[in-house]
């Protein structure tokens, strides 16, 4: 006799989901930065699986370098949060390098809820692998003016 399965036996799982990633080398961007809230990375999607995603950070919204002018205050403040991005992956990939129980190749996880904003990017959270978020890192430094409703 076979013991059938339905999907009341089983919990819903969460709608969130945690991947291993790294920067785009690919990307024209240095480290898959395209600027404070966008980033071009590689995803370990499991079973030696990888899909190049491009990601929108999920609960903030930085100033723009793009469409605005090279000599406004936005754009300005833009620059420095993409830099400030850099040094936050740089530092991560260092930790990485240097720690025994973190997969070198795979040195950021990102968290999504599976869903693409307005411009087909991934919607996602990315944390280093002692569970700082790249998110609170920018807010800390910049102030939750820039804080979004995700």
């Amino acid at each position: 006799m076979v013991n059938r399965i339905s999907e009341a036996d089983f919990e819903r799982p969460t709608d969130i989901w945690t991947y291993r990633a790294r920067p785009d080398q690919d990307s024209t961007h240095e480290l898959g930065v395209v600027d404070g809230d966008t980033y071009e990375l590689v995803v370990d999607l499991g079973f030696r699986t990888m899909a190049g995603i491009r990601v929108r950070a999920m609960h903030i919204n930085t100033a723009e370098t793009h469409g605005v002018s090279r000599e406004s205050d936005e754009y300005q403040i833009g620059i420095q949060q993409t830099q400030f991005v850099r040094e936050w992956i740089d530092d991560t990939i260092e930790y990485a390098q240097s720690a025994e129980d973190v997969p070198r190749e795979w040195p950021l996880l990102i968290r999504t809820e599976r869903q693409t904003g307005k411009y087909g990017r991934w919607l996602a959270e990315l944390f280093d692998w002692r569970g700082k978020s790249l998110e609170t890192a920018i807010i800390n430094e910049f102030g939750d003016d820039y804080i979004s409703d995700g």
